[in-house]
């Protein structure tokens, strides 16, 4: 993730801070929340987060945090116990909330005006330089990123369409998280001709869902019937798919055909579906 966040004085008198592993939790969580309204894709699921939230789960606090799963839930437990954060949870993923996010975080808020009231128009110029150069630094940071990580994809086409969809998706994921769901594609198709793998700018249109962290099952990733995992209806389109899309499938879905005729024919069909549904 890029940017910045503010951390006041007062932190030197909460409890927090008299415990090491407390507070690199709570630095986590402050580095996690979002500063600004958007949705998030998790799963087949649009979530709203407002300011100061972030969508995590046991198993990805633990990996991040470097620690047990269960002890990264005891150390978010005891912050929200101390009314530091909240936490929602559901079967699948859990929404932290950092409380006073607005009070302690907000660009256009200076909290020490309330103790010295001391603001110059000379610091608000800086921070405005400052502003200014991190958006280019962070634009810079992110065309690194992708470079990087276009240089993992095994079928290098459709790059442009492919960078300005990852722009949107680092957003939403870490740099981390989109390696390993390319890393994870890249192994699947390891060994067969390019033209029967996805251009780099078919699979981040949509196909990297399948790979992301919660989606994943190296199991039902496995080609049962040696048939393409990216055709298969139940897991694209799933509540979308019309009678004519299900038609287009059933054609596909031959046998006495190879498995790169196969490949060929499921590529071709899922580029219609895109057209038809207006996805570029």
């Amino acid at each position: 993730m890029q940017g910045w966040i503010k951390l006041h004085r007062c932190l030197l008198d909460k409890p927090i801070f008299e415990n090491a592993k407390l507070l690199k939790v709570f630095l986590w969580c402050l580095c996690k929340a979002t500063h600004t309204e958007h949705k998030q894709l998790v799963g087949r699921k649009m979530v709203k987060l407002e300011p100061g939230q972030f969508i995590t789960g046991r198993n990805k606090a633990g990996q991040e945090l470097n620690i047990k799963p269960s002890t990264a839930w005891d150390y978010l437990n005891l912050l929200k116990d101390n009314e530091s954060i909240n936490i929602c949870s559901n079967s699948k993923y859990s929404v932290i909330t950092v409380i006073n996010w607005e009070l302690y975080q907000s660009v256009n808020n200076n909290s020490d005006s309330k103790t010295d009231n001391k603001s110059t128009a000379n610091q608000q110029q800086i921070n405005t330089n400052k502003n200014v150069k991190n958006v280019k630094n962070e634009k810079k940071e992110l065309i690194e990123q992708f470079e990087e990580l276009w240089n993992k994809y095994p079928n290098r086409k459709g790059k442009q369409k492919a960078m300005e969809k990852f722009m949107k998706l680092i957003k939403e994921y870490s740099l981390e998280e989109l390696t390993r769901a390319v890393n994870r594609y890249a192994k699947e198709v390891k060994g067969k001709d390019k033209k029967y793998i996805q251009h780099g700018s078919t699979f981040f249109n949509g196909t990297y869902v399948d790979y992301l962290d919660e989606n994943y099952n190296p199991k039902n990733n496995q080609d049962e019937e040696e048939v393409p995992l990216f055709w298969r209806k139940e897991r694209k389109f799933s509540s979308t798919h019309t009678s004519e899309e299900e038609n287009d499938y059933q054609d596909i879905n031959t046998s006495g055909k190879t498995e790169e005729e196969l490949w060929q024919e499921a590529d071709e069909a899922l580029q219609n579906l895109y057209k038809k549904k207006g996805i570029n």
